[in-house]
């Protein structure tokens, strides 16, 4: 009987393991960051935790193109995450094109079913968040998102 359970636990366990890893980039991105605090804060604005990490990781790419290379890496410091925020938003085709202005941050908001409210609630949350971290992050928080 031994002999014949072996193979039918270890062909179940390869099934389960193989449909498990058919997910979506979205459902990968929950994974990935089901334990980030921020992400589980922007819950309280609305956001699911794929619309919180591709919201991140526009913004992060935002910062990316406004900031000069010395401010970007002091900005990227404050966020924790940042590199992985923004390799979500870029998984889930969010980069297609350069987030290079509040217009295209907005884009994303739209394509990732995200409500303006809830889009004007993130930046105030991270206004908050940046707010925080002292002067410095707050300000290079304000440059990456001033028109």
């Amino acid at each position: 009987m031994r002999r014949f359970l072996t193979p039918i636990l270890l062909a179940t366990a390869l099934v389960v393991t193989g449909c498990s890893s058919t997910g979506s980039t979205a459902d990968a991105a929950k994974g990935m960051f089901a334990s980030d605090s921020l992400v589980s804060s922007l819950g309280t604005v609305g956001m699911s935790p794929s619309q919180a990490t591709g919201s991140l990781g526009s913004l992060v790419s935002l910062a990316s193109n406004r900031l000069s290379p010395a401010d970007f890496s002091k900005f990227s410091g404050y966020l924790p995450n940042a590199d992985k925020y923004l390799k979500a938003a870029d998984a889930a085709g969010l980069l297609k094109s350069p987030v290079t202005d509040v217009a295209g941050l907005n884009k994303n908001f739209a394509t990732m079913g995200v409500d303006p409210q809830v889009a004007r609630s993130f930046l105030g949350e991270m206004s908050k968040y940046f707010s925080s971290k002292g002067d410095a992050a707050r300000s290079l928080f304000t440059t990456a998102i001033s028109k």
